[in-house]
């Protein structure tokens, strides 16, 4: 499966690095200090039926992308999860699924006046 074209990538000037310097980056780029950043990791518990529940609802890109399928692909994708799913089923049948996400924050400095129209944009924040 490939991205349909309806599915609008991020634009690469809005992109960033997926790492701690590249967020720390983002934030001091907008104007933030005292910018940081940290790892966090942890194992998200679920059901493969609940896993699976989202895509095959159409939730996310994914699910726009499983949904977008004749009905034999989605069963095919079904099987497929299934698979990959065992690596991750612990003995009670249950998903544990390794998680990361970086936590970062910043300071803006009372009085200088940031705007959503001064500096670099920041994807995804509201003007």
């Amino acid at each position: 499966m490939s991205r349909p074209s309806s599915l609008p990538a991020l634009a690469p000037e809005d992109d960033f690095p997926r790492t701690e310097d590249g967020l720390v980056g983002l934030l001091r780029g907008a104007g933030l200090t005292d910018a940081v950043c940290r790892l966090l990791s942890w194992g998200h518990r679920t059901t493969p039926q609940e896993w699976w529940s989202g895509p095959a609802a159409g939730v996310a890109t994914i699910g726009r992308l499983v949904r977008s399928q004749e009905a034999a692909v989605v069963e095919r994708i079904r099987q497929q999860f299934t698979v990959l799913a065992e690596e991750f089923t612990d003995e009670d049948g249950g998903l544990v699924l390794p998680h990361t996400a970086l936590l970062a924050s910043g300071r803006r400095v009372a009085g200088t006046g940031l705007s959503s129209c001064d500096g670099p944009r920041v994807p995804g924040a509201r003007p």
